[in-house]
């Protein structure tokens, strides 16, 4: 190889080294974390997680009776579903949460 080809091939590199090494950080500089959110109320345990445009809610009813789970959506419609005892129910809307509530018996 002549002196000006291995010039410009290490000239080349070095410029693909620190496109790489600048790309990297920016790139993980704008990745953000979920934040995940806990709780329990009467018989059932949830968790979700902050999504973009929708949240979905996961909860397990702990009773061994069937119970009404309340879910108040910040944007869309409050929901609410019979749970059989024991069993896992999960619920996606537009917005997050403002509260989840155990109305008691079926």
């Amino acid at each position: 190889m002549s002196i000006t080809k291995r010039a410009i091939a290490v000239v080349t590199g070095t410029a693909a080294v620190a496109i790489m090494t600048t790309a990297g950080p920016a790139a993980a500089a704008t990745a953000t974390t979920m934040s995940t959110h806990r709780g329990t109320s009467g018989c059932f345990s949830w968790s979700c997680a902050d999504g973009n445009v929708t949240t979905a809610v996961y909860s397990h009813n702990t009773c061994s009776s069937a119970h009404k789970i309340h879910i108040s959506w910040s944007v869309a419609a409050d929901y609410e579903q019979c749970v059989a005892g024991g069993a896992h129910f999960n619920s996606r809307a537009v917005g997050g949460p403002t509260a989840i509530k155990d109305y008691g018996r079926c």
